[in-house]
This record gives structure tokens, sequence and C-alpha cells, in this order.
């Protein structure tokens, strides 16, 4: 049971040949581990006589190794880097530190056969056998039959290989039942369900490591979903873990042809994804202004001054600001603050929640009141206390208009409720264009100078308080044609309502007022 270690550099130049048909490589640094086995005793007793010899990257040597700080390593690789060799090494390495530990261990992917597809990989690293046909110096035996299984090696560990998938509710958590002294979690992104998190399970699961001292590797590949980031910007905020990214030269074995063929096949955006592992929002993004790293904040205990109410003093005294869309099939409202930062002349917007109700207008105002009052103590005052100002889509006599009667529901239910857009004549009928309402968005979200204006806080547990508005920024598309917003109204697949409601609220406020548009318009005449 030993293992050489071989770090080495892709050279095309002035490297050797180490495997038939790849690349050649110069070698940088050799490690040793494990040894000769005894089977009787369970330890090593001496040094191997044929090691097996791997070859990794220096970027894939402190991950095999665990050589962070953090027990919990998220390895965010691209396409082709050797996420599940290096999964594979690790695997083999903490088998080595655990000699003399009986236990368990675990192994997840999110399918059977994703799992399968794994253990082909393991089986090319350290030699594996199985019940009916034996392997000389082999480490383990793997048990499947025909399903994950497991690998009961000589050392007393068993690595227990369970998919995460969950086929019904009735049948429970497929890794529910189990204790674990360490993980490793193959493609992660796919194991964030709807269903459930079983991401929760498996940490359920680590409480036999020693010391309590558990630790995880998990890949990933870059995946579209705001449930995933949700999920990585979370555990990015606890101390147990870190991401690793994986470019495509971490790989040693593939011949920088490959790779170059795939730059000039591929668009700019595509090869970053595939082959940079970088996380990028889609190419047609109605909010292209967004980015989470920077604009989901927690609001700071220091140095915040709550501005909203002098924001909103020419409406009147008003403590929140809060922007309503509502439809044929879910009722929005999206909820902010305003902010200033020590001796900055600006402020900016926080959301600080959101809502989101199926049924009447009567239903969603009677638990908006009711949420303004005890999670956020207002409305519930005297006449002089400061209270929640709503702006909401301008109303009109068409099918696609706001009925008048929604306005006149919420203000029952004691909202101080007004238009979002005036006419001429002084009534809530104006009309905002979608286009203008977009671009005021972005703008605040990253301005052309770089200047952010408008934040999504964090709630208690490290999450964006307004999932469905973060889902929104970061799946919005343009359609073929480039029209924003185009999905049809009324569906369940609307991602508009949140977006719409936090223009709403801000569009009296933050505008580019036609004075200022006209004015600007001359100018580029005369030049």
């Amino acid at each position: 049971m030993g293992v050489l270690v071989r770090i080495v550099k892709q050279d095309l130049e002035n490297g050797v040949i180490v495997k038939k048909d790849k690349p050649p490589v110069v070698l940088l640094e050799e490690h040793e581990f494990g040894g000769m086995f005894d089977n009787l005793q369970r330890r090593i007793v001496g040094p191997s006589k044929n090691p097996l010899v791997w070859y990794v990257t220096e970027l894939q040597w402190p991950l095999i190794t665990h050589q962070t700080e953090e027990s919990r390593i998220l390895t965010f690789g691209a396409e082709g880097a050797g996420k599940s060799h290096i999964m594979s090494c690790y695997i083999a390495l903490s088998v080595l530190k655990l000699i003399g530990v009986k236990g368990n261990a675990g192994c997840t992917a999110p399918t059977g056969d994703r799992l399968r597809t794994f253990l082909s990989v393991l089986k090319s690293v350290i030699p594996i056998d199985s019940p009916h046909v034996k392997r000389r110096g082999s480490w383990g035996t793997f048990h499947g039959y025909g399903g994950p299984g497991e690998i009961r090696f000589v050392t007393g560990l068993t690595l227990q290989m369970r998919p995460t998938h969950q086929s019904s509710a009735a049948l429970g958590s497929p890794i529910q039942g189990s204790s674990w002294l360490f993980c490793v979690s193959d493609e992660v992104q796919d194991t964030i369900e709807e269903r459930g998190d079983r991401d929760g399970d498996i940490e359920a699961r680590l409480r036999t490591a020693p010391g309590g001292k558990s630790k995880r590797l998990c890949t990933a590949t870059a995946k579209d979903s705001s449930r995933f980031r949700d999920w990585k910007s979370k555990k990015l905020l606890s101390p147990d873990w870190t991401i690793e990214r994986m470019p495509y030269q971490a790989n040693w074995s593939v011949w920088p042809e490959h790779w170059e063929t795939m730059r000039r096949n591929l668009s700019e955006r595509e090869f970053k994804r595939r082959c940079l592992a970088l996380d990028l929002p889609p190419e047609t993004a109605v909010y292209h202004a967004w980015d989470r790293s920077q604009n989901v904040k927690n609001i700071p205990q220091l140095g915040a001054v709550d501005v909203t109410s002098k924001v909103l003093r020419g409406y009147g005294n008003f403590g929140m600001l809060i922007g309503h869309d509502p439809g044929t099939v879910q009722d929005v409202s999206v909820c902010l603050k305003a902010f200033q930062f020590g001796k900055e002349s600006f402020y900016r917007w926080y959301v600080v929640d959101e809502l989101t109700t199926q049924g009447t207008s009567e239903r969603h105002a009677s638990l908006l009141i009711e949420r303004m009052r005890t999670k956020w103590e207002l409305d519930y005052f005297g006449e002089h206390e400061p209270k929640s100002l709503i702006r909401c889509d301008p109303y009109g006599d068409s099918g696609n208009k706001t009925d008048r009667s929604v306005y006149l529901t919420f203000k029952i239910a004691g909202f101080d409720i007004r238009s979002a857009q005036y006419d001429k004549k002084g009534r809530g009928r104006g009309v905002i264009q979608k286009e203008a309402r977009i671009e005021m968005v972005n703008r605040l979200l990253c301005s052309a100078k770089g200047v952010r204006r408008l934040f999504v806080s964090n709630d208690d547990t490290g999450a964006p308080c307004a999932k469905k508005l973060v889902r929104a920024f970061e799946h919005s598309e343009r359609d073929a044609a480039g029209r924003a917003e185009n999905e049809k109204k009324g569906s369940m697949d609307d991602l508009s309502h949140w977006p719409a409601a936090l223009g709403y609220a801000l569009w009296p406020t933050e505008k580019i007022h036609k004075v200022l548009a006209e004015h600007v318009r001359t100018q580029n005449q005369w030049i």
C-alpha cells in the first residue's frame, strides 16, 4: 500500500514522456505515502517494494492532501481538469491516514450512474477487486450487487457509495442511517435539490471523525442555478468552507492543442465557464449589472445610518419603502430601506424583505401589514410614528393594467399606497416603460463608474433575504428578439414580478427625470 506522488509540470520542450500518448512533463517534487501493510497487525511494517506512482500538478497537490485551514473544500473545476482523479487520490490518502481506525467513510454523487463512473476512475488510481474476481495487491473489495455498493478496504475502513437522488419522499434519504469519518462528494451542484438539502444529510453523517474534526472534499461544475449559488454563498460565510478553482491547466495529461481548439470554437464566455471554471451569469442577462458577490451584502452594524425617513420625507413620515406588483397568480411585495455610510454624499438601497402569495390581494395585504407590525415594528403606533409607503403598478382600465380595487384593498388594510407613476393630470395612470425601469435597476446595481447603490441583505442564516428576487436577477434572460421579461403573464415561470415590484418602489426617487433627459438630448444634438 505504498504511493509515490510526483508533482509535475507540462513542458513540451524540455520534458520527458511518463505515460504513453501523453504530453511530456518535468518533475518538480516527490512525496511518499504508506508502505508494506501487514494484514494481521493492521499496520504499515516497512517501505513499499513496488509503490503506485501518481502524477499530479501543483494545483492538484494541495487538494489531495487537504492543505487548507478549512475542513471543507469545494473544488470548482473546469471540464477536463481532473476532478474525479483528485477525488480518487484524496480517498486513497485518507485511507492511509486512517490505518488503525475502523469505521465508514462516505462517497456521494447525484445518481448511481455517476457513482459507477467515478468507481472506474478510482480503480485506475488504486487496485480494487470484487468478491468474484480477486486482484493481487488489491487495497479493497467492491461489493456492489448491481448498485452503488461499498468498498471494504483491508485496513478496516469501508467506503459507502451513496447516490443523493431521492426517488420518493416515502423512501427517505438514501444516505441516512450511516456514520462517516470523512466524505467526498462528486458534482455537488446537482446534490442541492428542490426536494430537500441533501448536503445537510451529509453533514449529519460526519459524527465519527477522530476528535470530531471531520473533513470533506466536494467537486462542482459551473451551473446556472440560483439554489446552488445560495448554497455556495451561505457556505462561504462559514469558517469551515473554502473554494478552490481548477482551470484546465490543472490537468497535465491533456495536450494544449485541445484547449486551443476549444478556445477557437467556443465563445469567450463559454470558454471561461467550461475551461477556466468561472461562475458566469447568462450571456443575455436582463440584469447584467448584477453580481452576487458584490450585490448581496450584510448591512454593516457600525457606520450605517438608516436614512429611509429622510429620503422619503417629501411623501410623508415613512420608515420602509415597498414595491408591489399584483398578478393574476402571484402577488409580490419587495421591501427596502436606505442607508448612508460615513461621509458619503449619497445613500444606498438595501432590499430587506420580500413577500410572495397566491390568492387574493386582501390576503396579501393582510399578511404584509402583519409582517410590518411584528417583524419591522411599523404601522401600529400612533399617527406620528413612521409607517411604510407602497409604490404600486400604475392602475388603468385595460386588461393588462392594475385595477383600482387593489389600491382600495391596501388602503383598507392600513397602508399608504400610491402609484409608481402619475400622468400629466395627476392621476395614478402614468406609464413606466419596461426598458427604462430595467435600465434604472441596472444603473443602481452598478453604474458606469462602478458605484453600487442597490443591494440585497442577508438574513440570519447568511442567505439572501429576498431569494425570489435574487433568482429573478440571475435567471432573467432576453429572448431571441432581445425582448426582456417576455414570459407569458400569469405562468409560474414568469420571473418579472420581483424585479418589477422593486422597480415600482424605486422609480419615483431614482428615475432619470425628463428634464435631465431633455437636457442631455439637447446637449448631444448640439455636439
